[in-house]
């Protein structure tokens, strides 16, 4: 929870044993600025970007609910409407990026 703002969070940290390494601490940071460039309805907005001590970490927005996977466990195959639902906003965030110069390696 972000108390000055009053909203809910997630924050992603890299695992301190791979924040060790200045190759993936610094990549994680960069990665993280890189995102936080982005606007856009698709894409978990990117609040802060920040390192303490070992620790390195991005604040991001929350998104309630379940993953893809958790759906398809839970309810079995998704209708053809909602999957084409799901690929066309996937589809126009992923643009978006790539617009603006983003290439996404861990799309979820």
């Amino acid at each position: 929870r972000e108390v000055r703002l009053d909203r809910s969070v997630a924050i992603k940290v890299l695992p301190p044993a791979l924040a060790v390494r200045p190759e993936l601490r610094e990549r994680f940071l960069r990665e993280g600025r890189i995102a936080a460039r982005l606007s856009h309805p698709h894409i978990v907005p990117i609040y802060r970007v920040d390192e303490a001590g070992e620790f390195v970490f991005l604040v991001m927005g929350y998104v309630d609910g379940g993953s893809v996977g958790d759906r398809l466990r839970e309810r079995g195959t998704l209708a053809a409407p909602e999957v084409v639902r799901l690929v066309r906003e996937v589809g126009w965030a992923l643009a978006y990026a790539h617009a603006r110069g983003v290439v996404h390696r861990d799309v979820k």
